[in-house]
């Protein structure tokens, strides 16, 4: 009789042994699913995150700020001279031929048509080098 219960509790004891371990195993698989899930959304999100910000060594925007070279970075053909000046500042010199504005800063300057939108961009001359970046 004492074999008998313990036969029985030696089944019962194995029994719950591989029910917990496939629970386990279960449980494992399951959580390592969701770990990969979890990284592949944010893989998605730091890369939706660096295509709505620009990479990650950019310069934040300095507006007003004409020798921040992020600034002449962030203009765009078609800009007004509103949007211009809050990236660039007020313009130290203007000059007006014909139908074009320009606006000079330093060895910079930005061009308006006679509409007041920007047709094209010539960077400052950085200390020591050789020619402005023009757009």
């Amino acid at each position: 009789m004492k074999k008998s219960i313990f036969v029985i509790i030696l089944l019962i004891a194995a029994l719950n042994t591989n029910a917990f371990g496939e629970s386990l195993e279960n449980r494992i698989e399951t959580l390592e699913i969701k770990a990969l899930s979890l990284e592949r959304r944010i893989m998605e999100l730091e890369k939706a995150l660096q295509l709505a910000t620009g990479s990650p060594e950019k310069k934040p925007i300095q507006m007003g700020n004409w020798q921040n070279r992020t600034n002449w970075r962030a203009l765009e053909l078609g800009m007004t001279r509103n949007e211009v000046r809050s990236l660039l500042g007020e313009p130290p010199r203007v000059v007006e031929a014909g139908i074009t504005l320009t606006w000079w800063y330093d060895t910079g300057n930005v061009i308006f048509n006679d509409d007041g939108i920007l047709r094209s961009w010539s960077e400052p001359i950085p200390k020591g080098a050789s020619s402005p970046e023009t757009k």
